[in-house]
């Protein structure tokens, strides 16, 4: 898609895409914030947790623009390619899933 013009159908699919996968990791977000709130302060402490989450945001989108400009925009999603791959393997390290069998209530 970086290396032409792509047509008005490529274009709404990713608008789409971009959407959907930012509404999803908005639920993880929230979900995760929630999560790691003390009880008496919950309010305040997921605010400053979303205030912190859209801040780092804004500056990883300024930051992205400019290596964009650098770069190239073919190259950028390149290397936003790596580091989802080192995400993943980090938290597949870092936090290895743990399967349990799940026993109904009556066994």
């Amino acid at each position: 898609m970086t290396l032409g013009t792509p047509s008005v159908l490529i274009l709404y699919i990713g608008i789409v895409l971009l959407w959907a996968s930012y509404g999803l990791s908005s639920v993880a977000i929230y979900t995760t914030s929630m999560d790691a709130v003390r009880p008496e302060a919950a309010g305040t402490d997921f605010t400053i947790q979303i205030v912190i989450t859209h801040f780092s945001s804004m500056l990883i989108a300024v930051f992205s623009g400019k290596l964009g400009d650098v770069l190239g925009y073919h190259q950028l999603f390149g290397v936003e390619m790596l580091m989802s791959v080192a995400s993943v393997l980090i938290l597949f390290f870092v936090y290895p899933i743990r399967f349990k069998l799940w026993k109904s209530p009556g066994n």
